[in-house]
């Protein structure tokens, strides 16, 4: 459904908006998301805060439901450097393996 509905602007947009060129293309598309957003800015399942209001220290960009739901804990860099350094010398120890039997 969704997906005719956006083929159908990406018609009107290169067509007939007279989108010669990607930029031309670029700049419509952004304008009409702009649009879309000033539309749905203010509904019942929308919510905004006011940039001045966030502290850069402690802002957190994560997807998740502001009003609820399931709370994720989310693994820190250093926990997930490890985990990569695991599983690179445990694939190292395969390859050998397999060098091996070559």
């Amino acid at each position: 459904m969704f997906e005719q509905a956006f083929r159908n602007i990406d018609d009107a947009l290169r067509k007939e908006a007279g989108c010669a060129t990607e930029l031309d293309y670029a700049e419509q598309t952004s304008w009409l998301l702009f649009q879309l957003q000033q539309t749905f800015a203010d509904s019942p399942k929308s919510w905004s805060v006011d940039a001045k209001g966030i502290d850069p220290a402690t802002f957190d960009l994560s997807v998740k439901n502001p009003n609820g739901g399931e709370t994720v804990t989310h693994r820190s860099p250093q926990e997930i450097m490890a985990e990569i350094a695991a599983l690179d010398a445990e694939s190292a120890e395969v390859l050998a393996g397999i060098r091996k039997l070559l």
